[in-house]
């Protein structure tokens, strides 16, 4: 995008994360860059989400961002949506673009599985390729799934067998109800992808 790479203290960074004693357990590491180019880093030990479903509902208009594959710091209109969602009893909605190709929610990814074969929407459509999509994606291989990239009219969601959401707080949810609808879930697959990704990141923790 002709945007500079952020200049980083590596080795202040090294000491925040020494003395957060980041070798015991897991934690979240955030890097915030404004639109000065400036960095600011946060980091929080992790919580085993509680939660582990969802309720969605179809936005009743395409919503998509230009620059959507890019994450911002300034999420106040997503914030909005998601608190219009929730007023109407449900916990995000799920956007699509003017073509009715099926995009993301406010503030997470969609995926979904159909027999052997975990879908997402493909990413030359306007949404954020999260990092723990990026996981997730990573990881299903080994419990014997394929990965494929589709454009999925979003009224077809509802027909797929399962269908999940993710992001780096909630990590991944089973959507349990659709528009009012209940749905099957299998949270049998999000405990094998959890343990997978929390494997992974152990892994590389150790390699720092």
């Amino acid at each position: 995008m002709g945007l500079p790479q952020p200049l980083f203290d590596l080795p202040a960074l090294f000491i925040l994360l020494k003395n957060a004693r980041y070798q015991k357990g897991l934690w979240r590491l955030k890097i915030s860059i404004d639109s000065l180019n400036k960095a600011s880093v946060e980091i929080h030990s992790y919580k085993e989400q509680e939660e582990r479903t969802a309720s969605l509902k179809f936005y009743s208009k395409p919503f998509f961002e230009a620059l959507a594959y890019v994450k911002k710091s300034d999420f106040s209109q997503r914030k909005k949506l998601l608190r219009d969602a929730q007023s109407e009893g449900f916990e995000d909605w799920v956007f699509y673009d003017n073509s009715q190709n099926l995009l993301e929610t406010s503030i997470a990814n969609i995926f979904w599985i159909d027999k052997k074969t975990l879908f997402i929407p493909d990413r030359s459509l306007p949404y954020y390729y999260g990092v723990t999509l990026d996981l997730v994606c990573e990881c299903v291989q080994k419990i014997g799934l394929q990965v494929e990239e589709k454009a999925l009219n979003y009224n077809e969601l509802e027909k797929q067998n399962y269908i999940f959401i993710c992001n780096s707080m909630k990590e991944i949810r089973a959507v349990s109800n659709l528009n009012g609808e209940k749905i099957d879930t299998q949270e049998e697959i999000i405990r094998d992808l959890l343990n997978l990704i929390h494997e992974t990141a152990m892994r590389e923790d150790a390699l720092l």
